[in-house]
Order: structure tokens, then sequence, then C-alpha cells
């Protein structure tokens, strides 16, 4: 459960970063959005790590 909720904030967090780029055209866009771009990554393994769909000996 608390994979998909930290899914769900960080997805979350990628839409509220969208809305600041292209409706209030803050300074800061592209270093913002690297870094919540990989906290995405890094959220996306957290929950397919936890839900094992990353183990390759699972046939």
């Amino acid at each position: 459960m608390n994979q998909r909720l930290l899914y769900i904030v960080i997805v979350l967090m990628q839409f509220v970063v969208l809305t600041n780029v292209t409706l209030f055209h803050s300074k800061w866009n592209g270093f913002m959005m690297f870094i919540c771009t990989g906290l995405f990554i890094l959220g996306t393994y957290f929950y397919l790590k936890g839900t094992g769909k990353l183990d390759p000996h699972d046939d």
C-alpha cells in the first residue's frame, strides 16, 4: 500500500510542476523538472520492486 501512495504522490508532483511550467513560467523550470523526473523514476522503481514485477526469477 505504501508503494502505491508513494507513486500517486510522485505523479501528482509531476502534474504540479507541469502546471507551474505551463501556466506560471517560473524561473527554475528546467532544474525542478530534472529533480522531479528523477524522483518519478525512482518512485516507479520502488513501486515495481514492491509489487514484485522486477523479479527476474518470477515466471
